[in-house]
């Protein structure tokens, strides 16, 4: 690939010769060629089948051969075929490939070869509609039976020429000097009966035409006929031709092509002829057979260079120009107003061509000059960048030079991309530097880095610049923002939408959406032959064509996945390698500069409805851990069938094969298998998977073939894997209820150990609790009580030896007297709760009913109490709750005694529908305000002890009318 500085050299067709003038250049159409080098085992085939997999199989005088679009794999007599010399090819309903040779018949089967020697020469084997196989021995018809040709009496006593099937799948014979027979159930009754003029002919091929029903193509030695049952007459396009016919075919657009000794023809839809030999990409030799394959490939067999695939007129290599050789690289073309097509080359200066003639642009400075662009402004001119001489202009009339280099600008690196704003500015690239040119003035625009390789109007005031390391986004001149794409070299750029796409060197094809930021890659993973793109264009049909480093692709915008889908409307396509920005759209076709000459792409190429892969499964290798005879058994899938492997087959190694003779390297698969995977994989290259260690259970493995943007149907392989008797459910259900009951039993005994464990420990650890309580209690009362008895004693003795005048002194022994009272009267509280005899129900409600008595005794207040009940003496409770209930009690009725004036005080024990408790107090008192007295002190210690034991605190009073205070409990009662 040629280099301008930091950006590609082009190369140019020559294209507009074949719009514009009647001097037709040469064309070199695409073929490729398979041969000994490549794994034909014979360069002389004689005829091609493809079966139900789409394996291409080809009759050579060598043996058999099967070719799968990359590898050939061979039959020969050493392998145990009848004989060399194929004549014939078809396949069984059982997908058995059944061979016709000159010595009878040989079957392969998975592999395996059987022969049939019948002694004679088998001409011919075709299948029907209906699957039967008949064929042609030593020129009469027969059946194959059980694998044994049973031969028939036609109607015609004569020798049958030739064989072959309609559209519908009726079979036809034709016989020597008499007529066409056709089958009919299994009778062959007369079809057409030949004219005393076609009587002499023997026809060695009959073709059925695919665009007419009921009409055919009969070949002979010097004429091809066409015909139907009404008669046949000469097929007047190939009457003229002065060869020897070898063989017919049709392709998908209902072409004729004839082979002869000395290459082929081609019918046009104009029925004018199109002739392939070796001036112009076939060969000069002789043509046995032509095919058309299940992708709609056209397939031509010569007599000693192998086969050759015809990759359609789409591509058309266009190398001569009035015996002129075109084959030199091009850098750069552009079209002026005038529809002249102006062409810079490397080395070779500018060309322009007017439809008759290529002539030289300024031979005397532009003879031996490299061009970096030549581009047309939005009025026609013509603006070049030539080596050495600056930039140029011709406006339609003469040739200006707009800039000369002087000596600063050869110090520079030459001017390489140029683009013509709405504005009617220029802006140019050149190494480094970016330059805006309008009305004489000239500006430089910083703040991006690398070589310029491109530019791109997105609107009026918005430029993209691309360069070797990025892309940046410009306005009013200035640099505004660098696309968020890791460092890369961008060769080329368009627009599509909100899209704007970019060729990178070794990044694929990029999408970068202007309006959300999100970014798309195309690259070989979506089928590309590339990850080098040089030149981007899109045709009239909104197509997006790109020229690679390895050949020319073509996308198509999809609406719905919102992703370009690269297309396989054409034949495989060449192997070349396209120069950066070397891409024209005129007049019909795209044309396309390589560094191997130059290629013309049609653009109304219609999309080729049988390119699509297909796919196979080959083989099932099982592997084991056991012994080692049984460690891998190779199993060979049949149609439909679902086997059972034992549970110690399975890990199971797939392989499959995708068949896709139009593309072959393009082939990606994507495979799963229900019951493991989730879904489908990515695409990718491998034909091999493997799953090891699969439980029992049913499974289907699905694969499918991608290429050129389309996928093959998924072909299926089912089976099952047999579970092992300790896999089974009852084996499982059987272990799994008896670890139950084991378990079951296991855990009954551990916690009912650890049940009398925690009783012990609860027993031992209440029965010291309550020693511990006892013997606190007693030394409590034995120290504390008797020193809080005597200090009352001492005070008493005291205030005796007063003298009844010393009333201060007197007034300070009542109170300790009066002190050391309460705190002996509180003593007895604590004393009372660490009694362990006060830990159930009852005794807290005597308790409190005790210390109400005491409290109201002598005051004129009646206190009851109600709702104790014996049944509550088995309610224990903890000691923490017992001396809170006591505190809250005594507190209530303190301040009932201090502050109600109250005549009666009832406490009532209540037991709730839930079987919890509710205490209630009530006096008759004068009652108070709850809003004001909640602030005091006393009702928020009685709150804060209710929550301590969980309890709900509730008070309801009415100044003059008495106080109801309600404790709600959590303590549960029942009968």
């Amino acid at each position: 690939m040629l280099t301008r500085l930091p950006a590609k050299v082009f190369l140019i067709s020559f294209y507009l010769l074949l719009a514009i003038g009647k001097q037709v250049p040469a064309q070199t159409y695409s073929f490729t060629n398979y041969n000994l080098k490549d794994g034909l085992p014979q360069s002389q085939v004689g005829v091609f089948y493809q079966d139900s997999r789409r394996l291409l199989w080809l009759g050579t005088f060598g043996g058999l051969s099967c070719f799968n679009g990359r590898t050939f794999t061979s039959y020969s007599k050493a392998s145990g075929l009848l004989s060399n010399m194929v004549n014939c090819i078809v396949e069984d309903t059982t997908h058995r490939i059944i061979v016709g040779s000159d010595a009878g018949l040989s079957i392969l089967d998975k592999g395996r070869i059987s022969n049939l020697d019948l002694n004679e020469d088998v001409t011919a084997l075709k299948k029907t509609g209906t699957g039967e196989v008949w064929g042609v021995a030593g020129g009469r018809i027969f059946r194959l039976i059980n694998d044994k040709p049973v031969f028939v009496k036609p109607v015609y006593n004569a020798s049958v020429t030739a064989m072959n099937t309609d559209q519908a799948g009726r079979l036809y014979a034709v016989c020597k000097g008499q007529g066409i027979l056709r089958l009919s159930g299994t009778e062959w009754r007369p079809f057409y009966r030949f004219k005393a003029a076609e009587q002499g002919l023997i026809f060695r091929r009959i073709l059925f035409d695919e665009r007419r029903k009921h009409h055919f193509f009969l070949l002979s030695r010097k004429m091809i006929f066409h015909g139907s049952a009404a008669g046949v007459r000469p097929y007047a396009p190939l009457a003229a031709t002065d060869s020897d016919f070898l063989s017919i075919g049709q392709d998908h657009h209902g072409r004729l092509w004839a082979g002869t000794q000395t290459g082929a023809y081609r019918v046009t839809a104009a029925d004018s002829l199109v002739r392939f030999n070796g001036s112009n990409g076939f060969t000069d030799n002789l043509v046995y057979d032509i095919f058309r394959d299940a992708e709609n490939n056209i397939w031509l067999s010569s007599f000693s260079q192998g086969i050759y695939k015809f990759e359609g007129d789409g591509y058309i290599r266009m190398n001569k120009v009035r015996g002129r050789d075109a084959e030199f690289p091009i850098s750069a073309m552009a079209t002026d107003s005038k529809g002249v097509l102006w062409v810079g080359t490397f080395n070779k200066g500018v060309f322009r061509y007017n439809g008759r003639e290529i002539i030289p642009v300024n031979p005397s400075a532009f003879a031996q000059s490299s061009v970096y662009f030549v581009s047309a402004d939005k009025k026609g001119r013509i603006w070049m960048s030539v080596h050495g001489r600056g930039l140029w202009m011709h406006d339609g009339f003469r040739l200006t030079q707009v800039m000369k280099p002087g000596r600063e600008e050869l110090t520079k690196s030459e001017f390489n991309s140029i683009l013509h704003a709405t504005d009617g500015g220029i802006w140019l690239g050149r190494g480094r530097e970016l330059l805006y040119h309008k009305d004489g003035l000239q500006e430089s625009v910083k703040g991006y880095n690398g070589f310029v390789s491109s530019l791109l109007e997105l609107d009026r005031n918005r430029i993209a610049l691309a360069t070797t390391s990025g892309v940046y986004l410009l306005s009013d001149r200035k640099v505004r923002q660098r696309l968020p794409l890791n460092k890369m070299n961008v060769l080329a750029m368009r627009r599509y939408g909100s899209q704007l796409l970019l060729a990178t060197l070794g990044d694929g094809l990029l999408s970068y959406d202007l309006t959300t930021g999100k970014v798309e890659r195309y690259a070989t993973t979506e089928g590309l032959s590339s990850n080098d793109i040089y030149s981007l264009e899109f045709d009239p049909q909104k197509r997006l064509w790109l020229g690679t480093g390895r050949g020319i692709e073509k996308l198509k915008f999809d609406p719905r996945s919102g992703r370009f889908n690269v297309l396989c409307d054409q034949a495989n396509p060449l192997v070349i390698e396209c120069d950066q920005g070397a891409i024209l759209n005129y007049g019909g076709y795209m044309l396309i500069g390589t560094t191997a000459g130059v290629v013309a792409c049609r653009t109304d190429q219609a999309e080729n409805p049988g390119s699509r892969p297909g796919v196979h499964i080959t083989r099932i290798a099982l592997h084991s851990s056991g012994s080692a005879e049984r460690d891998s058994l190779i199993y060979i899938p049949e149609p439909g069938e679902k086997p059972e492997f034992r549970s110690d087959h399975n890990h199971l190694s797939i392989r499959f094969e995708g068949v896709f003779l139009t593309n072959p390297a393009s082939v990606r698969y994507q495979y799963m298998l229900v019951g493991s995977d989730d879904g489908f994989n990515q695409p990718v290259t491998n034909e091999e998977v493997e799953y090891s260690n699969l439980k029992p259970g049913h499974y289907v493995f699905r694969v499918r073939a991608l290429a050129g943007g389309k996928a093959s149907g998924i072909h299926e392989f089912a089976f099952y894997v047999v579970p092992a008797f300790y896999e089974t459910w009852w084996f499982a259900t059987s272990v799994a209820l008896a670890a139950v009951l084991l378990i079951y039993a296991g855990l009954r005994l551990y916690f009912k150990r650890k049940e009398r464990k925690r009783r012990q420990l609860e027993s031992i650890t209440r029965a010291e609790k309550q020693r511990i309580r006892t013997q606190t209690a007693e030394d409590f009362h034995d120290d504390i009580g008797n020193k809080l008895t005597r200090i009352t004693v001492l005070s008493e003795i005291l205030d005796q030896k007063l003298e009844p005048e010393d009333s201060e002194r007197k007034e300070l022994v009542r109170l300790i007297r009066q002190n050391a009272g309460l705190l002996y009267s509180g003593t007895k509280d604590i004393l009372w709760a660490l009694d362990p005899k006060s830990d159930n129900l009852l005794e807290i409600l005597n308790h409190v009913a005790d210390v109400g008595q005491e409290l109201f005794a002598h005051t004129g207040i009646v206190f009851q109490m109600e709702g104790c009940n014996e049944q509550y003496r088995k309610v224990r409770l903890s000691m923490e709750v017992n001396r809170n209930l006591s505190l809250i009690f005594k507190e209530i009725l303190n301040n009932i005694l201090k502050h109600a004036a109250a005549r009666h005080v009832r406490i009532r024990v209540v037991k709730t529908a839930q079987n919890t408790l509710n205490l209630e107090t009530e006096d008759d008192g004068a009652g108070f305000d709850t809003r004001s007295a909640a602030r005091g002190n006393g009702l928020r210690n009685i709150r804060v002890r209710c929550e301590r034991i969980h309890s709900e605190l509730s008070i309801c009073s009415t100044p003059g009318k008495g106080t109801k205070i309600t404790i709600s409990t959590k303590i549960r009662v029942t009968n």
